[in-house]
C-alpha cells in the first residue's frame, strides 16, 4: 500500500486557552489542551498548525466510513476561535465544528502517523476517503527513509 506526506493548510495559530509542557517552538510541542485562533477562513477540512491537526466534523465522519476504521489516530476536543478581521470580512459566517486529530500511529504502517521530520503521513485508503476534502493540502507520496547504520 502506497502512503501519503501531506502539508494541510495552515489558517492560524495556537490560541491563549492552548496548554502546552516546553516551548511552542519545538516540533512537535507537547499539548494537553488545544486551542486553534484561526486568522483566515479555511479552504480545506483539515489544516495544521505546528504538528497539530485539527479537522472539520465532516472530515470525522468520512473516515468514520472506512472499514476497517483508520489506525493511528484518536479524537480530542478543541476550541477555536477566529479574529475580528475575520469576523468584519464575513459577517455572520461561523467557523464548522472541529475535533483535535491526535495522530498515534507509524509512519508507512498506520492509517495516520508522523514521519521523523514531524510531516503527517496518511495511508492509500485514508487519502482517497478524504481528498475530495482538501484543496489546497500539499500530497507527496512518501519514503521512509533509511535505517541508520
Amino acid at each position: 500500500m502506497l502512503f501519503y506526506k501531506l502539508t494541510p493548510e495552515c489558517c492560524g495559530d495556537f490560541g491563549r486557552r492552548t496548554l502546552y509542557a516546553g516551548e511552542l517552538a519545538t516540533r512537535p510541542p507537547t499539548i494537553h489542551r488545544l486551542e486553534y485562533e484561526f486568522k483566515s477562513w479555511p479552504t480545506d477540512h483539515l489544516v495544521e498548525v505546528n504538528c497539530q491537526f485539527i479537522g472539520t466534523k465532516e472530515l470525522v465522519l468520512a473516515l468514520a466510513q472506512l472499514q476497517p476504521r483508520p489506525t493511528g489516530l484518536h479524537y480530542d476536543p478543541v476550541g477555536t476561535v477566529n479574529t475580528l478581521e475575520m469576523r468584519r470580512e464575513q459577517p455572520g459566517r461561523e467557523l464548522p465544528e472541529y475535533k483535535w486529530f491526535r495522530i498515534t500511529g507509524r509512519p508507512g504502517k498506520d492509517d495516520f502517523g508522523m514521519s521523523p521530520d514531524h510531516s503527517l503521513v496518511i495511508s492509500e485508503r485514508v487519502l482517497n476517503a478524504i481528498q475530495p476534502m482538501m484543496e489546497k493540502c500539499h500530497v507527496a507520496i512518501y519514503v521512509e527513509p533509511a535505517p541508520a547504520g
